[in-house]
C-alpha cells in the first residue's frame, strides 16, 4: 500500500541518487547520538536498555543480527514498535521502541 510514509523514504532516496549522479555530496542522512556514536567501531556487541522502552544493539554488521535481536526481544515478552537500523563504518546500530507483550517487563527472574 502506497502511504505518505513511503513517499517521503522514495523522496528522500531520489534527492541523494540524484546528488551524487549530479558529483554533488548528497544530503545528510540520520544523525547519531552521543551515545551511539560511541558505539561504532567497537568489536564486541552492545545491549543498551533505556527507561522509556528503547533498546539499542551494536554489534558488527553480519547476516541474521536483525532476526537475533527480535528474538532475544520476543524472549522477554517485548513487542517491537517501531525499529531504526544503520550501518556505519562496519557497526550495526539497531535502536527498538518496544512495550511490554503481557503485563510488565521480564526481570531476568524465574517465576
Amino acid at each position: 500500500m502506497w502511504s505518505d510514509w513511503k513517499c517521503g523514504l522514495l523522496d528522500q532516496l531520489t534527492r541523494r541518487v540524484a546528488a551524487v549522479l549530479g558529483g554533488e555530496e548528497p544530503p545528510p542522512g540520520r544523525v547519531l547520538s552521543e551515545a551511539q556514536r560511541g558505539l561504532v567501531g567497537t568489536p564486541d556487541l552492545h545491549l543498551v536498555a533505556g527507561a522509556d522502552g528503547q533498546v539499542t544493539l551494536a554489534s558488527p554488521d553480519r547476516p541474521g543480527l536483525l532476526a537475533a535481536f527480535a528474538g532475544v526481544l520476543a524472549l522477554h515478552r517485548q513487542e517491537i514498535r517501531g525499529l531504526d537500523a544503520v550501518v556505519e563504518r562496519g557497526t550495526a546500530l539497531t535502536t527498538a521502541a518496544t512495550a511490554p507483550r503481557y503485563g510488565s517487563p521480564r526481570t531476568g527472574q524465574r517465576p
